[in-house]
């Protein structure tokens, strides 16, 4: 047996959108696609047109209605962890070096290379601090 992909259609919705809100509807459109099977052993050939579902259809300020409420897509960013370095470059045509450490789990650490040529740590966004008084907060050998 095999099985073709012939066609689509996307049929016109059944209402408008003020209607879709007032009835609480989805204001949408069908998807149909049209697929011939055939049966190799008798050569018999079946083309039909299935229904899929509804594709949703954007008004005209990017918004959705769906079961008469007007919804938005908001896309999220998500940071994957390891480390990423940087180089920028300052006014001065010194290089800045960055590091930023972002864990899978826990608080993000950077690590940079200041204007005055420090070197500084940043915990979760906090202010910047030097690099000496981290080891020393870590190892009582240092303090």
């Amino acid at each position: 047996m095999t099985l073709e992909y012939l066609d689509y259609h996307l049929g016109e919705p059944r209402y408008n959108p003020a209607e879709c809100m007032d009835l609480k509807l989805s204001y949408a459109r069908p998807l149909r696609i049209r697929c011939r099977l055939t049966r190799k052993d008798t050569k018999d050939v079946l083309e039909e047109s299935i229904y899929l579902g509804e594709i949703p259809i954007m008004l005209g300020g990017g918004e959705f209605v769906i079961n008469g409420a007007e919804r938005v897509i908001v896309s999220q960013l998500h940071r994957s962890p390891g480390v990423d370095f940087a180089v920028a470059m300052e006014e001065s045509d010194r290089p800045l070096h960055r590091a930023k450490i972002v864990p899978e789990r826990g608080s993000w650490v950077e690590v940079e290379v200041n204007k005055k040529e420090f070197l500084v740590v940043r915990i979760d966004q906090s202010a910047k601090i030097p690099a000496t008084t981290l080891l020393r907060a870590m190892d009582e050998a240092y303090g």
